[in-house]
């Protein structure tokens, strides 16, 4: 008997997200092999924790957004404020996201928003986003 390991942000059994992956698990039934599955839980997704949401490629002008869905899967990131935050300081910050000039920082390529974690941890930002957390 064959076993094989796989290490998912969730548990592909369930919920097979590609046609590959599909294509896998018929191979792993077929062959009669034992599947090893570690998830690796996305722990901010269950939290709720006030957040601005982002797709990591969109055409779309204002490209931060809020939504009353906890649940979001990785084409889209979740920014969570290190601060206090109430609903109206939550739409300020998402306003203030959407006037920032992502062009001028190196996020459109081909008229199209490239947003990763680690190019918005690492971004630029203006000092006017300091008074935001006072």
């Amino acid at each position: 008997m064959k076993y094989i390991s796989l290490l998912c942000d969730h548990n592909i059994t369930q919920k097979p997200r590609s046609s590959r992956m599909l294509q896998l698990l018929d191979m792993i039934r077929q062959e009669g092999a034992k599947l090893n599955l570690s998830v690796i839980a996305k722990a901010c997704d269950k939290n709720e924790m006030p957040r601005i949401y982002v797709n990591t490629k969109t055409r779309n002008k204002k490209p931060f957004f809020l939504h009353p869905c906890k649940a979001y899967d990785g084409s889209i990131l979740a920014i969570f404020p290190k601060f206090k935050v109430d609903s109206i300081m939550l739409q300020n910050l998402c306003d203030k996201l959407n006037n920032t000039d992502w062009r001028e920082l190196g996020f459109v390529c081909d008229r199209r928003f490239l947003f990763s974690q680690r190019s918005l941890e690492n971004a630029m930002l203006d000092s006017s986003f300091n008074a935001l957390t006072l």
